[in-house]
């Protein structure tokens, strides 16, 4: 019991930390609510483009490379902060650990290879 104790002990400065944030948080959202005015109008309510009165429907047409692209940005994105942990942890690592990552990095750059091959990073259509 004594060592469960001991244990716990060590993460009384998160506990205490946790606790702290989450009651600050509390009272900002509280002193929020008491303190903000509710006066709820039409112009409050209604829907704010620009200082234009919005007038067209929302199912406009858009060009689809920009979701593509997002897409593809998300991808590499990840493969990024798959990264940062690795870099840290490079000094330990072993022969097969590179291994695994150079793999990584091999087969994320086939997909980033084969997206340019098919225009999907440009945004004029290509001639084929």
């Amino acid at each position: 019991m004594l060592i469960s104790l001991v244990y716990w002990l060590n993460y009384l400065d998160i506990f205490i930390y946790l606790l702290t944030v989450f009651c600050l948080v509390l009272l900002m959202i509280l002193i929020t609510r008491i303190l903000s005015p509710r006066n709820f109008d039409f112009e409050k309510l209604s829907v704010y483009e620009c200082g234009f009165e919005s007038i067209v429907t929302t199912r406009i047409k858009f060009n689809i490379s920009f979701v593509t692209i997002a897409v593809l940005y998300l991808i590499f994105d990840l493969e990024i902060i798959l990264l940062f942990p690795w870099i840290f942890y490079y000094q330990y690592a072993t022969a097969f650990t590179f291994g695994i990552i150079c793999l990584f990095f091999f087969i994320i750059l086939l997909g980033f290879v084969y997206e340019w091959k098919c225009g999907a990073l440009s945004w004029r259509k290509s001639q084929k």
